[in-house]
């Protein structure tokens, strides 16, 4: 009977193992394309970003994971070898040395080949504001002004002071 269990109890072993192992991977995707973003928001933007008239090299999306990774001119997802964006990196032609936001340091880099090797994985769509606040809360408490706190602290000890006398008699 016990080889009987252990028969039946791996297969499901095995199965809560590879869907943590699944779990982990997208964890990491996402956060490859959150780490890439930050890079391309911080280090690319300036001159291939979305909101320019006239963005360099008629490339005004770095910031648009999903459309950088759909082009295959620019992108082979899982591999950074054949991807033209990371062949630009890699060989330190972008940004160009005379960018105002400088060279790209090794960790951006790898991010940069990390995200591509990973799938060139686009952005988790953020929630909503509603989806994100409690129900019932409108927005952040109001701080009380100072008349607020002496007409509250004045009625306070009014009702102390009327319930006091109350409570003597």
């Amino acid at each position: 009977m016990r080889g009987l269990r252990r028969v039946v109890a791996w297969p499901f072993v095995l199965g809560f193992i590879c869907l943590v192992r699944t779990q982990g991977a997208a964890e990491v995707r996402q956060n490859f394309a959150t780490e890439v973003h930050a890079v391309f928001a911080a280090r690319c933007a300036g001159c291939h970003g979305s909101d320019l008239a006239h963005p360099e090299g008629r490339f005004g999306y770095v910031l648009d994971l999903s459309r950088l990774a759909a082009n295959p001119e620019l992108v082979i997802p899982t591999s950074p070898q054949e991807s033209e964006l990371w062949e630009v990196v890699h060989r330190d032609e972008m940004p160009p040395r005379d960018s105002p936001t400088g060279p790209l340091s090794v960790e951006e880099k790898e991010t940069i080949r990390s995200w591509i090797a990973a799938g060139a994985q686009k952005l988790p769509a953020p929630l909503p504001d509603a989806a994100q606040k409690p129900a019932g809360v409108q927005g952040a408490a109001k701080r009380p002004t100072a008349t607020e706190v002496k007409a509250n602290s004045s009625s306070t000890s009014r009702r102390r002071a009327v319930g006091s006398s109350c409570a003597r008699r």
